[in-house]
């Protein structure tokens, strides 16, 4: 989207703040309403819920502002009806489904139509698709397809349409579900996780801010994410509204917001590292020339020509052949001396990100498989089970027997190893024991584990 064209929208929501709520309804671009439906617009707040986790379709940014390709959709409905929606945050999808089915949220702006949330959803038409696919990590070759994926560890985020489609189309599957795209592109970048289905936009997105340059895209997944705009059935003002402005908004207003955050440039018409106009230009002057050479020596040249002109045109040619030959040459030289320099460098920093990898990984699996031994203690697995049956406050779990216990078996395994520490979580999350006693109670990330 232009400059030109954001600092439009938001003079225009500045003056239609200033607007009574009257005069806001009268907006040319906006949608044909009725009275009924205008009246449930002026006396009802449209709570949106936006994916969590899902750039650039939309996310939070580290300031808490909501943005994306959704949220440029967001902000030009608001500008159609006049009205500002209210944005409501929760930490995973999961938890957002839930807030929509207790009636705390009113309207999904992206998502899958699946029959099991027309159950409790309206749907508009399918507005945006979007690809997915398998990503795996670098040191995968070749590629990859749906049917290779049987009795793999492959993520999909869950409560995501991808998990039934994926369970349903490769019954062979060893499906792990993870919080969000994020969470999963790290884990299969630790190798703790084979592959990850995603959206090839999202996907993109987030190997190039987190700097997972281990990670490539393989293949199809065979799934495409049709999205559109799902709202509470006990809303069907709201859904009736929703859809007239999605249909005032034209196609090229589409491709603009698209534009605005995946870039569509095409690289500059380039042979052998020369710009074609420089070719293009050099090539008509080497014509031009020969054209002159050969006129000077037919019989339609005047007869009166000074011999020296006459005599110079080849020497004119051949310079004029000799340098466009050089430029080329120049140039292909430095286009292949970069391209080199950058494939040996771009080597040598994959091996270091591979073998950085690979140590991480094999130090990760090392220490996956001595909790594992630890936790096979039966008197460790005894204060475990304690633990988990007591009562989940930080003063229950902190003055326990078993708190104590766990930390008295395990001080002499920490000590020896050189850890700072250990925790131990419920699967909701919460720290059930700690040698560091502040953290018991505490509510890690707010999600499950």
């Amino acid at each position: 989207m232009s400059t030109f064209r954001r600092l439009s929208g938001i003079a225009s929501l500045a003056l239609l703040a200033l607007m009574p709520p009257a005069l806001r309804a009268q907006d040319p671009s906006g949608p044909d309403l009725t009275a009924e439906e205008r009246e449930w617009l002026e006396n009802n707040t449209i709570r949106v819920g936006p994916a969590p986790n899902y750039p650039p379709m939309e996310f939070f940014d580290e300031s808490g502002i909501y943005r994306g390709i959704v949220a440029d959709y967001v902000a030009l409905f608001e500008e159609r009806l006049g009205v500002e929606f209210e944005i409501v945050q929760r930490p995973t999808w999961n938890d957002m489904v839930e807030s929509t089915q207790r009636g705390e949220i009113d309207v999904w702006m992206e998502a899958e139509i699946t029959d099991e949330r027309l159950e409790y959803m309206l749907a508009t038409e399918t507005y945006f698709r979007l690809p997915s696919v398998i990503i795996v990590r670098t040191e995968e070759k070749g590629s990859i397809a749906p049917e290779d994926l049987v009795g793999r560890r492959v993520a999909a985020v869950e409560g995501y349409a991808t998990v039934d489609f994926l369970l349903e189309s490769i019954p062979g599957i060893d499906l792990i579900t993870v919080p969000s795209v994020e969470v999963g592109l790290e884990q299969v970048a630790f190798g703790s996780i084979d592959a990850m289905i995603a959206g090839s936009a999202v996907a993109s997105y987030y190997i190039d801010q987190l700097g997972l340059t281990t990670l490539r895209a393989a293949g199809e997944s065979g799934w495409e994410w049709n999205l559109a705009i799902l709202s509470r059935k006990e809303l069907p003002l709201l859904h009736e509204i929703l859809r007239k402005t999605l249909d005032t908004i034209e196609p090229e207003e589409r491709r603009a917001i698209y534009r605005s955050w995946v870039s569509l440039e095409e690289p500059e018409d380039r042979v052998l590292g020369v710009p074609s106009w420089v070719l293009w230009v050099g090539g008509i002057l080497v014509l031009l020339l020969l054209a002159s050479l050969l006129r000077g020596r037919g019989g339609t040249a005047p007869k009166v020509r000074l011999q020296g002109t006459r005599s110079a045109w080849p020497v004119y040619g051949s310079a004029a052949a000799v340098i466009v030959a050089i430029i080329l040459f120049t140039r292909w030289a430095e286009t292949r001396i970069t391209e080199r320099l950058r494939s040996d460098t771009g080597e040598a920093l994959e091996t270091v990100l591979n073998t950085t990898s690979k140590a991480v990984y094999h130090w990760f699996r090392e220490r996956q498989e001595e909790a594992a031994v630890w936790a096979s203690h039966s008197n460790i697995q005894s204060s475990c089970g304690r633990l988990a049956a007591t009562e989940p406050t930080a003063s229950g779990l902190a003055s326990s027997a078993a708190q104590m216990a766990l930390t008295e078996q395990l001080g002499p395994l920490l000590q020896e190893r050189g850890y700072l520490g250990f925790l131990m979580l419920s699967p909701e999350g919460m720290v059930l024991a700690s040698s560091n006693q502040s953290r018991v109670g505490e509510l890690l990330g707010g999600q499950g584990a």
